[in-house]
């Protein structure tokens, strides 16, 4: 498939890998402008140095790499360690060693051995993962912004759904789940969020050699993941009604829609205390995704 939205508006913002032989269907959203824009480092590292954490160079990005996707393997399973960690709770904080060492701890009662190396894992092969470390968000939200995405990450292989999908949109779903938020500006309600995301999110995975089928999906799965807000606050009904058909169209491709579904939920049941936001907009999530399974029906 041709990417057709995502590589000419990114060709605005100064990307040029995808630039060519690609049109732009959905420029209103797109749109680069300065609020927009984000400077990204060609260097992996850093982040991590910006943060205090000592890197070795990056002669050992192809292991990291190569640990990373090993490690999403191992943590796809819903019975390891990672899955099991109980860290929507209160005031719950990873206990992260810097500047000496850029690895997280394990403790007593939440974080294992196995899981505490598996988020090290991932935070040595995507060190742009420690600008949220830490990080608090809006006022609506009960986590600090690691929390919740690791939370995500785990309620993204829990759900039965995920077990349908490919090992290869497995992958793909773990990755855009860990850097959905990785652009959310701090303590604030950051409406840009999704699409800045994708944008870091699109190099990132540039950087990790994912065909560019991939890297489609990945920013897809991440620019969209505010739909469910986007459509259930449109009004009157035909702006959702054009909404729904944008997004169905966006997502209409292979296991698309079931993926944005599965994040959707995930991001919901992360963001209060006792799965609060997902029991209070349970019924929109239900009605607004099945009117996009509805409508995706109709443009095969």
């Amino acid at each position: 498939m041709i990417l057709t939205s995502l590589i000419n508006s990114l060709s605005g913002c100064g990307h040029n890998d995808f630039s060519k032989n690609y049109k732009k269907n959905d420029a209103a959203q797109n749109q680069c402008d300065s609020s927009v824009k984000v400077k990204i480092p060609n260097n992996p590292n850093f982040y991590a140095s910006v943060f205090g954490v000592k890197t070795n160079s990056l002669e050992r990005a192809n292991n990291d790499i190569e640990l990373l996707f090993n490690t999403l393997k191992r943590i796809s399973d819903k019975s390891s360690d990672f899955c099991k960690m109980d860290i929507k709770k209160s005031n719950f904080m990873f206990n992260l060693r810097t500047p000496e060492k850029d690895m997280v701890l394990p403790d007593s009662k939440t974080v294992t051995k196995q899981a505490a190396a598996d988020i090290t894992s991932i935070l040595r092969a995507i060190p742009e993962l420690y600008s949220i470390m830490g990080k608090k968000q809006h006022s609506s939200h009960d986590f600090t912004l690691d929390v919740h995405t690791f939370s995500v990450l785990q309620e993204v292989i829990k759900n039965p759904m995920f077990e349908n999908l490919s090992d290869s949109d497995k992958r793909i779903l773990m990755f855009s789940s860990i850097l959905h938020d990785i652009e959310k500006a701090e303590g604030i309600a950051d409406s840009e969020h999704p699409y800045k995301s994708a944008k870091t999110a699109l190099n990132i995975a540039e950087r990790f050699g994912f065909s560019n089928g991939d890297k489609e999906k990945i920013y897809k799965l991440i620019k969209n993941h505010s739909l469910l807000e986007k459509c259930n606050k449109a009004y009157p009904k035909e702006n959702q009604d054009s909404l729904i058909l944008f997004y169905a169209n966006e997502l209409k491709d292979g296991s698309m829609l079931e993926m944005e579904q599965i994040l959707t939920k995930a991001d919901l049941l992360c963001t209060k205390e006792n799965d609060k936001s997902y029991y209070k907009y349970k019924g929109a999530y239900e009605s607004i995704f099945a009117k996009l399974f509805a409508k995706r029906n109709l443009l095969y």
